[in-house]
């Protein structure tokens, strides 16, 4: 065998040197402090102060921890809160640019003198965006229905896509049969499952900046399309009537609602610093009473956070290098910080070190080899990158035989 062939023999050996050697480290070494798929969180919802409506909950957005809970699992009509998910599965999936020509199934019930409406008639063109604004400002019931239509042909069958994203998120006791709220008796949820849908919204810049907005314009009409200046429901936007300029938290949305048989009800979401929660009340006896009782819960939320330091370490020093001019490389954590978290669920926070088996040479110092990451039963809190210490080139071919030969393998 010449010496270029004993040298690529050697390198190959090499290779499969290494991957058998490290494949049982690949497998063991990621996770120092492991967090199990099937852990849920033990800590308990808070003793808050007493709420006048008979649903609520409040949840962590980032965790899904239950921070408060009132009857929190009994099912429910909620009202125009619903439109949260109309409004979800459009932003998903259509251009909201786009303009749409109202037909007469979209405006069916708009004669119903309690039912909140644009009074779209046919013919009447608008566009996506407006319907949006339309639905999740001034409530409009029309504008739900125009867009469902406008995307499934048929309530029944937007109904159908509407109960598949629900369960998608965890929905389990909830039941959706009209776009916009309306009643009907098969059409529930409760408040729990509505701060799951709450949670996903929140997730949707666009969603924000609909349900955040204190007033906007929008246009529609046949054959020339007219303004409209909308307004929200939500009281407790910044600068609204139950709005205080000392307010340590900002609300950003969501969604009011109301019929006869759901009463008032409310989905909201609200952050402070990196802490992103959601509250849900269900058949309050009025706006004023749920409005009061989504300021009081969150007042109580935010008071029992505390920011936990943390100064992630590793114990492992280095990590090996694959057909490097040398074996291994330096690892460090890059940097510290702190995250926000419930006091009462502290101890639920769990640390874990994923770190590469190896890598392949040529490695650049700071090269991100892996993370340390902290996690509240399977939420991401909070990352660290983990680096190279070391640049290290690629091994020459007679360093690579020489390397192969000392582990006695040619």
């Amino acid at each position: 065998m010449t010496k270029s062939c004993r040298g690529r023999a050697a390198a190959v050996c090499l290779t499969v040197v290494f991957v058998l050697i490290l494949c049982p480290f690949a497998a063991n070494a990621t996770d120092l402090s492991p967090a199990k798929s099937e852990e849920k969180p033990s800590g308990k919802a808070l003793p808050a102060p007493e709420i006048l409506s008979p649903y609520g909950v409040v949840l962590d957005a980032r965790t899904g921890a239950v921070i408060f809970e009132k009857n929190p699992h009994e099912k429910r009509p909620m009202a125009s809160t619903t439109k949260l998910m109309t409004a979800i599965l459009a932003l998903e999936t259509e251009d909201i640019g786009r303009e749409v020509t109202v037909t007469n199934d979209m405006v069916v019930g708009n004669n119903d003198p309690s039912s909140v409406k644009l009074n779209l008639q046919p013919n009447d063109r608008i566009t996506m965006h407006d319907l949006i604004t339309a639905m999740m400002m001034l409530s409009a019931n029309d504008a739900a229905q125009s867009i469902a239509i406008d995307m499934a042909g048929s309530f029944d069958a937007f109904a159908s896509r509407m109960n598949e994203r629900a369960a998608e998120l965890g929905m389990f006791n909830t039941h959706f049969v009209t776009p916009s709220g309306l009643h009907d008796p098969d059409h529930f949820s409760t408040a729990y499952d509505m701060a799951l849908l709450g949670i996903e919204a929140a997730k949707n810049p666009e969603m924000i900046y609909f349900t955040s907005a204190t007033k906007r314009s929008i246009f529609f009409g046949s054959p020339t399309q007219n303004e409209l200046v909308v307004t929200t429901r939500n009281d407790i936007l910044p600068y609204r009537r139950f709005s205080k300029k000392e307010d340590k938290w900002t609300c950003d949305g969501l969604k009011t609602g109301y019929t006869g048989e759901a009463g008032y009800c409310f989905v909201s979401h609200t952050l402070r610093d990196d802490i992103s929660l959601v509250c849900v009340t269900l058949d309050a006896r009025s706006a004023n009473e749920y409005f009061k009782d989504h300021r009081a819960l969150y007042e109580c939320a935010y008071s029992h956070y505390i920011n936990k330091g943390l100064t992630p370490t590793i114990e492992q020093p280095s990590i090996p290098v694959l057909g490097g001019a040398k074996p291994d490389a330096s690892v460090y954590v890059d940097g510290s910080g702190s995250v926000g978290v419930f006091d009462s669920q502290e101890g639920e926070i769990s640390k874990r070190v994923e770190l590469a088996a190896y890598v392949e040479a040529p490695v650049s110092k700071r090269q991100v080899v892996g993370h340390v990451r902290y996690y509240y039963g399977n939420a991401l809190l909070i990352e660290f990158p983990i680096r190279s210490g070391d640049n290290i080139d690629r091994a020459d071919t007679n360093w690579v035989s020489a390397y192969a030969a000392m582990l006695g393998k040619v």
